[in-house]
């Protein structure tokens, strides 16, 4: 019998948090956030990989989500557009808070502010420029 959904998710995410736990404990040298793995080797891939199966899980159950499903593929189709310009605003928020130290939750405001503007420049340039992506307008 197979793992529904939910299960897998809540399954990854306890033996991820009891990985996270353990290795915080026997192995504080190990510091995945800053790129600091002088711990066990296989300790940190087995964490690594409960963290990708988690977020796979979650993006599964987002999915059957009408309302997230539609943001979702919305962000997918343009995933291209958001790649190739959110460095521009992720160095300007760098640029911004030069003198101040950004830590996992400035991380993901950074994430959230890039994403957010990316998907906003690309919805400007498809409707106000659109020969960018290759579509040209009959006169």
């Amino acid at each position: 019998k197979s793992l529904s959904h939910l299960q897998s998710f809540v399954l990854s995410l306890s033996l991820l948090i009891t990985f996270f736990i353990y290795t915080k404990f026997y192995f504080p040298e190990i510091d995945v956030s800053i790129n600091k793995l002088n711990g066990v080797f296989l300790t940190t891939i087995v964490i690594m990989f409960l963290g990708c199966f988690m977020i796979l899980a979650l993006g599964d159950l987002l999915s059957r989500v009408p309302v997230v499903r539609f943001y979702l593929a919305y962000i997918g189709q343009n995933s291209l557009t958001v790649f190739a310009i959110h460095i521009i605003f992720v160095i300007s928020v760098y640029l911004f808070f030069s003198n101040n130290n950004i830590t996992s939750l400035g991380g993901l405001i950074v994430v959230a502010y890039s994403l957010v503007m990316s998907l906003s420049l690309d919805f400007l340039l498809r409707k106000y420029l659109p020969f960018v992506f290759g579509n040209f307008r009959k006169i």
